[in-house]
Order: C-alpha cells, then structure tokens, then sequence
C-alpha cells in the first residue's frame, strides 16, 4: 500500500469527519482495500497512543460509576438486564478515563482506582458503599450525599 502524504492525511480528515470506509475510498481515489487499511492503521494508532498513556491521575479526582445499554422500561441503574456498569475517573482540569468494569463490588472499583489515580490524591465521590476503602489505599477521600444536595463547595461529582 503506497499513497501519497496528502492522501494521507485526507484520510485523516475524514476518519475525523466520521466518514465511512465506503464513501472514503471514493474521495481518495483508492481501492475499497486500501482505505481500509488506511484506517484500522488510523485506529490502531490511536489504541497504542492511549494505551500507552499510563500516567497516573493527580490532584482533585472525581469517581462515580454508570450504567448504559440495555431497555429502558423495567428496572433501572444496577437492577436493570443487559445493561454495562461503567467507571469513569476525571482529574479536574484534566484527563478523563473511563472503562467497562466487570461490576461494581468495591474490589473492581478499587483496582481500576490504584492503577489509575496517584496515591495522596484526593478523591471525590458519592456515598456508594463500594468507595469506603479508598483512604486504606492511601487516598484522601471525601464525599457528597447525593439525597440531601449534589454539590458542598468544592465536593461534588457533576464532572464526570
């Protein structure tokens, strides 16, 4: 596969425009192959580029965890069927990482924590029962009481 710079980067644009691979290879001007290959090698770039971001949260952290997918009619949040329990992690006026987690025990929700949030750091979340071990880890740790108030001066989660 050999394509010029400019091709290349037109690529880009539109993988960046959301393009799909059977339009793309229209407007580049390649093979359907080729365009596809252009862009599992943009996706595969992009995975290596955030796995390989590895440096640990710091500073004033938020936590909380979410459940998507599934229907909506019949129970909701944890209770609900085929839905995916979701934990995200924001460093305030910073990085997000987010991943699907298996459950939401303390033990999945403490692991995703340690390997992604500096220790010392403080750590805001909700009363959730799954977050009591944090400052054991070595974290700082406050929390908001979503059933009285969403937000006490600088403890709140609305961030994430």
């Amino acid at each position: 596969m050999k394509i010029s710079f400019s091709k290349f980067v037109l690529a880009i644009k539109l993988f960046v425009l959301e393009v799909p691979v059977n339009r793309a290879y229209k407007e580049l001007h390649v093979a359907y192959n080729t365009a596809y290959k252009i862009y599992s090698k943009i996706r595969e770039a992009i995975y290596h580029f955030l796995s390989s971001n590895k440096a640990f949260l710091t500073g004033e952290i938020e936590m909380d965890e979410s459940y998507f997918g599934g229907r909506r009619k019949g129970n909701r949040g944890c209770g609900a069927k085929n839905k995916l329990p979701v934990f995200g992690i924001l460093e305030r006026q910073g990085k997000v990482k987010i991943e699907v987690v298996r459950d939401v025990t303390a033990k999945s929700l403490l692991e995703a924590a340690i390997k992604k949030v500096k220790r010392g750091s403080l750590i805001y979340t909700d009363k959730f029962k799954s977050y009591e071990g944090l400052v054991s880890y070595g974290f700082r740790h406050e929390r908001i009481d979503h059933s009285k108030r969403f937000g006490n001066g600088k403890v709140y989660i609305n961030g994430i």
